[in-house]
């Protein structure tokens, strides 16, 4: 039977990717082992590598394996680094491949480490590579990769997508099949360990606005694709990549994702929340999410959360959503300024329409609201900021601000854009891995102030704020002299 070996080396134990590929190589006869390394519980503090057990541990599992993967996001590039040479020190005649974001967006970065690199979905690129490798021929030209060779790199045509999703199987969530950290070890998970990696922390129950004291969460994609084209996500890396190779937003079919929750559900009845990760979850017709939750009353019934866009939201879908236990709604706005949308973002974005939709959910109450903003952008002038405070003021109340640092992802139109302007060195990952969490910097801090109480503040108060955020006061308060009382009262804002 043959093995491999999927590592994931950062704490993103809901990995959907790799959960997906581990379940259609065990359809198909291979033997996958997922290994979740979170390197806040695995890493040496003094020098803030994985640690010798870790690593011995992580070898015990490779021995038997034909192949070694790493799933890679580009925040966790180093660990991957880390272990990918350890492995090839330690096993020099096992193929190593990444795959994940990281190594689809920017291949010439990952094949650097990688003997092979998997562009985009891999589970058909994955089983080949296995059977390629089982008959002890490594073929450079497997679609979908990146091949290192004697003569150079292959680099070769990514796949046609599969626009039949359910054609895969349920992501794989067997206990049986996964390893994590434990007590400073590798080991073989457990239910039990199952069910710590899925509780959701005491905060979420505030977040997510939820009932039961405990909760635990499962997340899954009723879609793979977006219908956006933002120039800051990997989807607008990953739209060039596909281009010409089919559909780019496909959707499950109502049964196949009820049937998922519906086993899961039955499997780990302790979970009571589901997550629904997809871009954007009404990127579809009224009729398919009216069939949706009809199915989901019936047969799962439990409090969600999700992600939408706004021109795809309306009343009646939204009401629908919230009638079937919709408790957290997580919505991008970015900014409130028209020019960063269409110049910087390439982000269509209609201010009146955006205001109807937040008026729509704020009907229901029950519902927590979420909106994201990014913050930290070069490209970004003192009025756009003052847009987008004064446009956060007339949004109606309660909602919560998910504030990001923008974050240049390779790959990406706006991480050429930063490269060609001399923002970034496209030589150095680290100032981009090293930005864990996108968290906002403490500079700019009288605007990021202003932000954040903007999303705080009655709507009437909107020419206030449009005042306190006028250009002139930006710019003036953003001096040295004015920075270090700015700084601490975002410093303590940020904590709350």
């Amino acid at each position: 039977m043959l093995k491999m070996l999927l590592v994931d080396p950062s704490p993103y134990t809901t990995n959907y990717g790799l959960r997906s590929l581990s379940a259609y190589l065990w359809e198909h006869g291979v033997e996958a082992k997922m290994v979740f390394l979170n390197p806040d519980r695995g890493s040496d503090p003094q020098t803030g590598r994985y640690t010798d057990a870790v690593l011995e541990d992580l070898a015990a599992l490779a021995e038997d394996c034909d192949v070694i993967g790493f799933s890679v996001f580009t925040n966790f590039y180093f660990r991957a680094a880390e272990l990918t040479e350890f492995m090839k020190k330690r096993f020099p005649e096992k193929p190593v491949v990444w795959g994940g974001i990281h190594a689809t967006v920017s291949p010439a970065s990952s094949i650097k480490y990688a003997d092979v690199v998997c562009l985009g979905e891999g589970e058909e690129t994955a089983l080949q590579l296995l059977q390629e490798v089982s008959q002890k021929n490594l073929e450079p030209r497997i679609p979908g990769t990146w091949v290192k060779t004697k003569d150079g790199v292959m680099k070769n045509e990514p796949r046609q997508l599969e626009e039949n999703l359910d054609s895969y199987p349920y992501q794989d969530y067997e206990p049986s099949h996964m390893y994590a950290i434990k007590d400073g070890r590798v080991v073989q998970a457990t239910e039990s360990m199952l069910a710590e990696m899925l509780k959701l922390p005491p905060a979420a129950r505030v977040y997510f606005k939820l009932d039961a004291q405990e909760n635990w969460q499962y997340l899954t994609l009723t879609s793979r694709g977006c219908p956006y084209l933002c120039a800051y996500c990997c989807n607008n890396a990953y739209r060039k990549i596909y281009a010409g190779k089919g559909r780019w937003l496909r959707t499950r079919s109502v049964e196949h994702v009820i049937g998922e929750l519906e086993d899961f559900k039955r499997k780990h009845g302790y979970v009571n929340f589901i997550s629904f990760f997809d871009d954007d979850f009404l990127a579809r017709p009224n009729e398919f999410i009216s069939q949706f939750f009809d199915a989901y009353d019936e047969r799962v019934h439990l409090a969600f959360k999700c992600n939408v866009g706004a021109f795809n939201v309306n009343r009646e879908k939204f009401k629908r959503m919230c009638d079937s236990g919709l408790a957290n709604v997580e919505i991008g706005l970015q900014s409130g300024s028209e020019r960063v949308h269409k110049q910087v973002y390439f982000r269509p974005f209609l201010p009146a329409k955006f205001l109807e939709v937040a008026r729509i959910m704020a009907e229901f109450p029950r519902v927590t609201k979420y909106y994201d903003v990014i913050l930290d952008n070069p490209y970004e002038t003192e009025e756009d900021l003052a847009k987008t405070i004064e446009f956060l003021a007339q949004i109606p109340k309660p909602f919560h601000l998910s504030c990001f640092s923008l974050t240049f992802f390779p790959g990406t139109a706006l991480y050429d854009r930063a490269v060609a302007d001399g923002l970034i060195d496209p030589e150095n990952l680290k100032p981009i891995s090293d930005k864990k969490n996108n968290a906002l910097y403490l500079n700019d801090a009288y605007g990021k102030i202003l932000v954040l109480a903007a999303g705080k503040a009655d709507p009437k108060l909107a020419p206030l704020f449009a005042a306190a955020g006028n250009p002139f006061f930006l710019k003036a308060f953003s001096t040295p002299l004015f920075q270090p009382v700015f700084k601490k009262i975002l410093g303590i804002a940020l904590k709350r």
